[in-house]
């Protein structure tokens, strides 16, 4: 019985996701995010002020941000608040994470949306800020400067190539290239390859969620 099953569905199964990812990849448009691309693009620091790309990575280089106040990084730490759900999923503007309490001699933190204010040092910190608040464009230039030795650059690659190119610009060929990378970066992630498996199917012009188990608009 067993063997049967394997023969009749689990190896057919097996041909047609690898027919997918074959097909997809010859569809796969080369890269095209690089930072120096992003030069003139306006980036907004927690503080409200605004300057350019270049001029940030200056002053990221320089070290001339403050660090985040110890209270708003201790409220960040990861946490099932902090993840509820799951960040890729995460889009909706504000979303209610509570309040984290420390002892008697510390105040209470209140936490009115996710994620909280950024690291203006953490250019993913930054860029995943910018996409919640809405400002594509900023995100796509600061998550295309996470380089491959920054903890979170796989998660950086996902956001890039589901988030902002696939879901949010429709560009799903664009996407593949950084869905890619984010699985050669942590390929135990199990959020990694539900959004693979969401670029690859719009790379080849299927609609469906398999995450969900529906069809796109």
């Amino acid at each position: 019985m067993l063997k049967r099953v394997v023969r009749w569905v689990l190896i057919p199964l097996v041909v047609v996701v690898l027919v997918l990812v074959a097909v997809a990849n010859l569809l796969a448009e080369p890269e095209v995010l690089r930072p120096q691309d992003f030069a003139a693009q306006a980036i907004t620091l927690p503080s409200g002020e605004t300057l350019a790309f270049a001029s940030y990575l200056e002053r990221l280089e320089r070290g001339d941000f403050e660090p985040r106040p110890a209270e708003v990084e201790r409220a960040a730490m990861p946490g099932a608040a902090a993840e509820a759900g799951r960040d890729a999923d995460s889009s909706t503007d504000s979303a209610p994470v509570g309040a984290l309490r420390g002892d008697s001699s510390e105040p209470e933190i209140l936490l009115t949306s996710w994620p909280p204010p950024p690291d203006p040092n953490d250019p993913f910190s930054m860029g995943r800020w910018a996409y919640h608040e809405g400002r594509y464009e900023e995100a796509l230039a600061l998550l295309s400067g996470v380089d491959e030795q920054h903890p979170q650059y796989g998660r950086a690659q996902r956001y890039l190539g589901w988030d902002l190119l696939t879901k949010t610009q429709n560009r799903p060929r664009a996407g593949l290239a950084y869905m890619n990378r984010a699985l050669g970066s942590d390929p135990t992630d199990g959020n990694n390859w539900q959004d693979a498996a969401r670029v690859y199917l719009r790379a080849v012009g299927v609609r469906f969620d398999p995450v969900h188990g529906e069809w796109d608009d």
